[in-house]
């Protein structure tokens, strides 16, 4: 579907009432519009100074019947898009972040069209020094229909069976339905939400209903204490389930710990769970109330930075039944020195996995072997290929995609699925295997096949 687009160039969106157009202007603000042409689906501004670029940018869709079309845009850089007066896409205080330079399938958001015309108005400013890009299209290989943002698609995934394999269609639109999802999700109704594990049932629902990704987060962990509780693994199996971000739960034949569990409920995995290794004091890594009740019941919570039986300030060697745990210190960021505790485990079964959370430098990442089972955060400044390169793990579990407490308005971003797709080539090339984990996932480690199965 071709549209033909009308530019009204220097005008300021922010002192016109763009909600209000409903029917393509002549003239807004006095400037008489101009119609462009985009090239690859972009559109390149005029120039680079100093003063950023802006617009108004306007096109109308014609469609037979009501309908739903996904609708992919990228901009440089700060943007709002308005369908019949009605806003369906907000970058304004984050920008197209995490993508540039913007592509047209950057953000894919549904756009209710009814018969007849639709206005569609994109209110744009560039970055000082940029040019004012839009990049958009009608994205008609797109899978809505399993893409949806609804309870019912979500419902499917978490409540079915297995989830599709890597590296296919299935997949990826799972990936595309979660992001879609977090898409809606602001920060300022997640944290309340996250931290409240008492909420009344009737306002989980609400909140679900509104937000149809929260139903995802909490039916994942449904699964979680489901499949643990029943989950029975051989001597030469590691088991791993993803919560949520870094948030996993590892069992043996032996024992059952958690990682960086963070979860509004994940005190309802305590009684599965005999300790606790927790990377760092960010409320996307941990859990007081979890902490709290690992203490009570007499189980360790290891951290570099709670007071309670199992902190440890490292380098320390720790010895947990038959597991062998070196606890090393890394910096978050130039700030946050030494402030990430990062694990390498050893399994008596031969299984070694190395967890770095937030992790910024390759340089201060030093296993003594080479893992099985490398868990990193992509996007903190760590290089990923870098790290394998220097030391060879079998398997990586990219984590930390789409944490809703950096979504808008945090002036951070929530890492999407694909930009996975940016460096599992160069990954496997040096013959790792990568994988990014979807909440609630299991997956299983053969320790005699050195590979998930």
């Amino acid at each position: 579907m071709e549209l033909q687009w009308r530019l009204f160039y220097g005008v300021d969106g922010t002192k016109i009432n763009a909600a209000a157009l409903t029917e393509m202007p002549e003239t807004l603000d006095g400037v008489k519009g101009e119609n462009i042409c985009f090239i690859d689906d972009v559109y390149t501004g005029k120039n680079a100074q100093d003063v950023p670029e802006q617009g108004v940018f306007t096109a109308e869709i014609l469609v037979e019947d009501d309908t739903v079309l996904p609708l992919g845009f990228g901009c440089c850089y700060f943007y709002q898009v308005f369908l019949n007066g009605k806003s369906i896409l907000d970058r304004r205080e984050s920008g197209n972040k995490p993508y540039f330079p913007p592509k047209s399938d950057n953000f894919t958001v549904p756009a209710h069209c009814r018969k007849g015309k639709n206005l569609l108005t994109v209110v744009l400013k560039s970055a000082p020094g940029e040019v004012m890009r839009l990049a958009f299209k009608v994205r008609t290989e797109y899978n809505w229909r399993k893409c949806q943002v609804s309870i019912e698609n979500f419902s499917a995934l978490v409540n079915g069976g297995p989830y599709p394999a890597e590296g296919t269609p299935e997949r990826r639109d799972c990936c595309q339905l979660i992001q879609n999802g977090v898409l809606q999700m602001r920060n300022t109704i997640f944290n309340p939400f996250a931290v409240d594990g008492n909420m009344p049932p009737d306002e989980v629902k609400k909140l679900t209903e509104e937000y149809p990704i929260l139903y995802f987060y909490e039916n994942a962990l449904d699964r979680i204490i489901k499949e643990v509780a029943a989950a029975s693994p051989r001597e030469d199996e590691v088991f791993f389930w993803h919560l949520y971000n870094m948030g996993y739960v590892i069992k043996t034949s032996q024992v059952c710990f958690g990682l960086d569990l963070s979860h509004r409920r994940a005190v309802d995995l305590a009684p599965h769970i005999d300790f606790v290794l927790t990377t760092h004091n960010h409320a996307d890594h941990c859990d007081l109330e979890l902490f709290k009740t690992l203490a009570a019941a007499q189980k360790q919570v290891i951290t570099n930075f709670h007071p309670a039986p199992g902190f440890h300030r490292p380098p320390v060697e720790l010895e947990i039944g038959q597991l062998k745990i070196s606890m090393r210190e890394n910096d978050h960021n130039p700030t946050l020195q030494k402030f990430v505790a990062s694990y390498l485990i050893k399994f008596p079964n031969g299984c070694v996995i190395f967890a770095v959370g937030d992790s910024r430098e390759v340089a201060q990442l030093d296993p003594d072997c080479r893992p099985d089972i490398f868990i990193p955060h992509p996007r903190v400044g760590l290089s990923v290929p870098a790290a394998v390169e220097k030391f060879h793990p079998r398997s990586v579990l990219y984590s930390h995609f789409l944490e809703m407490r950096h979504t808008p308005p945090t002036p951070w971003y929530a890492v999407p699925y694909d930009l996975l797709d940016e460096e599992r080539t160069r990954v496997e090339k040096l013959r790792s295997a990568a994988l990014a984990p979807l909440w609630g996932e299991k997956l299983v480690w053969n320790t005699a096949l050195k590979r998930f199965i």
